[in-house]
């Protein structure tokens, strides 16, 4: 009986993916030039904004770990952090670098952390939830300054997104506790510092910039062709705004600086800012495939965590700060997030582009000659 459930449940599955697919292909098909506009703009968003800020993290975090830096954490923060949150004291490296660089950098270091048999497949998923936030420099310059020409609202969001972060990772830590295992029992080899480790690191870092960036242009064109067919029948501001949301962070945040009610506007700002959209939790998902994990609490508590930041963003206006909403003026100009340092930019794609090429050649290295297993089997 079990097993027919698992098969109806599967081919229901597969056929409510398969409806996905064919609306996606017919709303493509339906809006062609809009769909190109809306990835036009958004490759703009990942060489000027998506790379720049993401790509020198991810090589950092990935030399953290690679050289033991996650063991030398864990003799500090060891204690703390089993007893605020019930992981090891190497887990700790994951909300660090998520907190400080932002998403996905938090799940590619729990996700490395993984792979060195420095923590369990349970302690990564526990991780996940609480170490993935938008970077203080996406919030403040990008949503801050960029959006609403006020600094101070994107310190705000942060701090929010910290506290609420926190807040989980605590609950979680009494309601679901975890089994961890001592510092010293899964203690693992260290890299010695070497050419060959950056070159790795590099590498590794460089198919998750592709994955990332991909994943960016695909939502970017699908929601920019379903809103547009949308609009036909009337939607407003705000439907519009909460349909960006939950598919796509970056262009939500725009959308929102748009709504009349500027209270309103806030609010769902820091909604979309907790929520951080599907394309971000796909981000999170391709990099921890290879984990075998349920993605579901990771789901959950980013819900939550929208939630309670948009309430939080009311609370504050209402009752500590109201002068915040003279304070935001918005611009009106969701491109602003896709212009940045030009110098920095240029830097960091050409970075990534010799890092891809270098992916290239250590495939080619590793790949084993034909002509020399033709010679081994004679």
């Amino acid at each position: 009986m079990t097993y027919y459930v698992g098969v109806g449940r599967r081919r229901a599955s597969s056929f409510i993916f398969l409806g996905i697919v064919l609306c996606t292909f017919v709303v493509l098909i339906k809006n062609p030039d809009i769909a190109i506009g809306y990835m036009r703009r958004a490759l703009r968003l990942c060489a000027h904004t998506v790379v720049p800020s993401l790509f020198p993290f991810t090589v950092l975090s990935g030399l953290f770990v690679e050289l033991g830096c996650a063991d030398l954490l864990a003799r500090f923060l060891g204690r703390p952090m089993r007893f605020l949150f019930g992981i090891s004291g190497e887990g700790s490296a994951a909300p660090l670098m998520g907190a400080l660089c932002g998403f996905p950098v938090g799940a590619i270091t729990a996700n490395r952390l993984y792979e060195s048999g420095r923590i369990s497949g349970r302690e990564m998923g526990r991780l996940l939830v609480f170490s993935n936030n938008p970077s203080s420099a996406f919030l403040i310059s990008a949503v801050g300054t960029s959006l609403w020409s006020c600094p101070r609202l994107g310190s705000i969001l942060f701090i929010f997104q910290l506290i609420i972060s926190l807040i989980i990772g605590i609950t979680l830590r009494f309601l679901f506790p975890l089994e961890t295992k001592e510092t010293a029992e899964k203690r693992v080899m260290q890299s010695v510092p070497s050419i060959r480790t950056f070159t790795k690191v590099m590498a590794e870092s460089a198919i998750s910039m592709l994955n990332i960036c991909a994943l960016v242009l695909f939502f970017a064109s699908i929601v920019g062709a379903l809103v547009s067919i949308l609009e036909v029948f009337g939607i407003g501001q705000t439907a519009k705004t909460l349909i960006y949301g939950f598919f796509e962070m970056s262009g939500a945040v725009g959308e929102a600086a748009r709504i009349t009610s500027k209270e309103l506007g806030l609010v769902l700002t820091a909604l979309i800012c907790g929520w951080s959209g599907i394309s971000v939790h796909f981000q999170v998902m391709s990099v921890c495939s290879n984990a075998g994990i349920s993605f579901v609490p990771y789901f959950v508590s980013k819900g939550f965590q929208g939630i309670f930041s948009a309430l939080f963003m009311l609370l504050y206006i209402k009752f500590i700060d109201s002068s915040l909403l003279f304070a935001c003026v918005p611009t009106f100009a969701a491109d602003n997030l896709s212009k940045g340092n030009t110098a920095l930019a240029v830097a960091a794609n050409a970075v990534f582009l010799i890092s891809i090429i270098l992916c290239f050649f250590l495939h080619r290295a590793h790949r084993p000659s034909v002509r020399a297993c033709g010679h081994s089997k004679r």
